[in-house]
Parts: structure tokens; C-alpha cells; sequence
């Protein structure tokens, strides 16, 4: 981390008049990634997994909650998952790592739903959506056309089987015989 920003970080700190809350245990650091990872797969969001934090980010969730409370930040959390923008499922990259969530000035814009979406049956597809059902509806079609071309290829292996039988049986007269073959007009004879 180079001086400058520290000095933003220490600025900040001061624009917050919030100093750093005494007694944080382990504990309260393993809720909130827990709480974290539970949301996730709830949401089946593609915000990334956690398994630890970093220092720096132990020491903004610490300020988070003690600025707002530990229900604003899982507010924050269930706005974040929920969020298509923040997931990168609208098309548009976004920043959507811990550190973007928990900075003083995007933390209230996500706990107050700045970035939540429109409820899925509301919201327009996306290109990936759109490329799916696209695809699924081509497969539809080939799918139709195949067995619709065995059904003309059965039926007319039906009837030349009719026709060899018939033939076979000795049941055809002869103008009949030459009109299977096809080749002789029956007024020529």
C-alpha cells in the first residue's frame, strides 16, 4: 500500500469520527464469512467464496459494524447476492469484491439497494439466457424435422413393401405390372 492511500484510508477514518471498537473477537469475523458464504450459495451468486479475510478487510468490516450494525451489514450481504449488476449477470463487468462492498462509500449504496435489480420475472435476459433458449428452441426444431423425415421414409417403405408383396402374390395383371415399373404408358398397348 503506498502513502497515498494510507493517508486516504487515514482520512477517511477521521471523515467517519469512528475509532477502532475494542474487544473484536475471531468470532465475529467468522459470522460474518459463514453468514458470507451461506448467502451465496442461497442466491447462487458469483461473488467470490471466502475462506479467511485479510487484515485490511477484518479492519473495514469492523468499522462497518460498528458504524451501522451488524443487521445493516447482513443487509448489505442479501442485497449484494441478490444483485444481477453486482454478479456480472447483466453483461457489464462490475467490481464486486469484499473490499468494493465494504469501503465507507459503497457500503451504504449497497445496503440501501442502490444496486438491486428487478425481480427476476421483471428483469430482461440476459445474452446468456437469450443464447440458451435460442439454442434450446433450434434443437426443438431439428429434433421435429428428423422425426418427421423418418415418418416419410417409413411410409414409403411401407408402400414399396406393399407393392412387392403384391407383386409376389401374382394378384397384379400385367398393365398393372407395367404400370409399377413406370416406364409404359398403358394407352401405348
Amino acid at each position: 500500500m503506498n502513502k497515498e492511500s494510507r493517508k486516504e484510508i487515514a482520512d477517511e477514518r477521521q471523515s467517519v469520527n469512528v475509532r477502532e471498537p475494542q474487544s473484536w473477537r475471531s468470532q465475529e469475523v467468522e459470522w460474518f464469512i459463514h453468514f458470507w458464504n451461506e448467502q451465496r450459495i442461497k442466491y447462487r451468486a458469483r461473488l467470490p467464496q471466502l475462506d479467511c479475510l485479510t487484515h485490511e478487510q477484518t479492519r473495514e468490516l469492523k468499522f462497518r459494524q460498528a458504524d451501522w450494525g451488524v443487521e445493516k451489514v447482513r443487509q448489505m450481504v442479501i442485497n449484494a447476492m441478490q444483485s444481477d449488476y453486482l454478479n456480472c449477470r447483466t453483461g457489464k463487468r462490475a467490481r464486486n469484491d469484499l473490499d468494493f462492498l465494504l469501503s465507507a462509500k459503497y457500503f451504504p449504496r449497497v445496503m440501501q439497494g442502490r444496486y438491486n435489480d428487478l425481480p427476476i420475472e421483471e428483469r430482461p435476459k440476459t445474452i446468456e439466457e437469450q443464447r440458451r433458449e435460442a439454442d434450446a428452441a433450434r434443437r426443438l426444431q431439428e429434433a421435429a424435422r428428423r422425426a418427421e423425415n423418418r415418418a416419410i421414409e417409413e411410409q414409403i417403405r411401407a408402400e414399396e413393401r406393399q407393392r412387392r408383396n403384391a407383386m409376389s402374390r401374382g394378384c397384379v395383371t400385367y398393365e398393372q405390372y407395367l404400370a409399377m415399373k413406370g416406364n409404359i404408358n398403358l394407352t401405348e398397348i
